[in-house]
């Protein structure tokens, strides 16, 4: 297994399985779009779920592997280097772009705004999930000292956490606060619309889990965002 597949299937194992999804089909359920574009889309397991909210359902992955089985399932899925590759899409392709996990996983991570700002409709439904570097989980574990959850200084070693498996690589790069990824969206010519935490208090022990679900519904303080925006386009019209 390559080290590209190897992210793709562990992103499907922890994601499809995960509150995050919910999160985004309560947004997706308000709405019917006509094309919609899975960034990071994987096998195509969850592409397939956003068939419900749309007529067809595009795709890109880092994995041959993962975009072999995801053009079985999907209208279309392209092999992309996000944060180096244009999308291979017209300008004002889409009416939506869902980007679950994958941004903080680019060195460059102002390519793909660009790309997904391009390729949206004057006022276009993008979704982004990823973890939040300013939860309350990780201003509590940083307080003692140890280093911050899904993120790593190595490639090789998760050291320096509090009780982690040390071979539990996230590859996280870019670690964002939700604070971090407003602004940048804004620079981005994005429009905020709302945003939504995710609680994993189903993981935690009493009392921690009646914490977690207190805080995190603030995305501010979860330990992973979901953020609504529409695509900003002056001049053009829907």
């Amino acid at each position: 297994m390559t080290k590209k597949d190897f992210y793709s299937e562990k992103f499907a194992k922890n994601f499809y399985h995960s509150h995050r999804l919910e999160k985004v089909i309560s947004v997706l359920k308000n709405y019917h779009f006509n094309r919609l574009l899975d960034v990071g889309c994987g096998d195509g397991s969850f592409s397939v779920l956003l068939k419900s909210f749309t007529n067809e359902v595009y795709g890109v992955d880092i994995s041959e592997k993962a975009v072999e089985s995801a053009n079985e399932k999907i209208t279309k899925a392209c092999v992309v280097t996000v944060d180096e590759e244009a999308l291979p899409f017209e300008d004002n392709f889409f009416d939506a772009v869902f980007c679950g996990e994958v941004i903080e996983h680019l060195y460059d991570p102002d390519y793909l705004l660009a790309e997904i700002h391009r390729v949206l409709k004057p006022d276009g439904l993008c979704i982004i999930t990823t973890p939040n570097l300013a939860s309350w989980h990780n201003r509590l574990i940083l307080l003692l000292g140890f280093q911050p959850y899904l993120t790593e200084v190595s490639l090789k070693y998760n050291v320096g956490k509090f009780k982690a498996k040390l071979n539990d690589i996230s590859g996280h790069i870019r670690p964002f606060t939700y604070k971090s990824l407003k602004e940048l969206l804004k620079l981005h010519d994005f429009d905020f619309k709302k945003a939504f935490g995710v609680s994993i208090a189903e993981s935690l022990p009493l009392p921690a889990n009646l914490l977690e679900k207190l805080l995190s519904k603030k995305a501010s303080l979860a330990l992973f965002m979901v953020i609504v925006v529409k695509a900003k386009k002056v001049g053009l019209q829907k």
